[in-house]
C-alpha cells in the first residue's frame, strides 16, 4: 500500500501493519517511526541518523533502522524523489542472517 503525505511518499505501509498486529510489542515504535518519516524532509543518510540514533546504511540499498525489542525495519529511500518503501521488518536473529540486495 502506498501512502502520499506532504513530504514524503511512503509505500509498504501494509508491512508496518502486518509487522505491528503480529508483534504488539514494537506497535509504538513502528508508530513513531512512521511518523518521524512521514513530517520529514529527510534529504540525506546524516538527517536519519539524526532523527533516529538507530539507523545504518547497508549498502548497496538498504536503510536500517533498530527499532525497540530488537527488531530491525529495513527500507528503501530515494532521497531525491522523497519515496520511502518499506521492505521487511526483522528480529534481530533473522535479520543477522539477512543481506541487502
Amino acid at each position: 500500500m502506498e501512502v502520499i503525505y506532504i513530504n514524503v511518499t511512503l509505500t509498504g505501509t501494509n508491512v508496518l501493519d502486518e509487522r505491528g498486529r503480529k508483534y504488539p510489542k514494537i506497535r509504538k515504535s513502528i508508530k513513531r517511526w512512521r511518523n518521524i518519516i512521514k513530517t520529514s524532509t529527510f534529504l540525506s543518510g546524516n538527517a536519519l541518523t539524526q532523527a533516529f540514533g538507530g539507523y545504518d546504511y547497508v549498502p548497496p540499498r538498504c536503510h536500517v533502522f533498530n527499532l525497540s525489542d530488537g527488531f530491525r525495519l529495513i527500507a528503501l529511500i530515494d532521497f531525491t524523489s522523497r519515496i520511502v518503501v518499506v521492505d521487511e521488518i526483522l528480529s534481530h536473529p533473522v535479520y543477522e542472517k539477512w543481506e541487502c540486495v
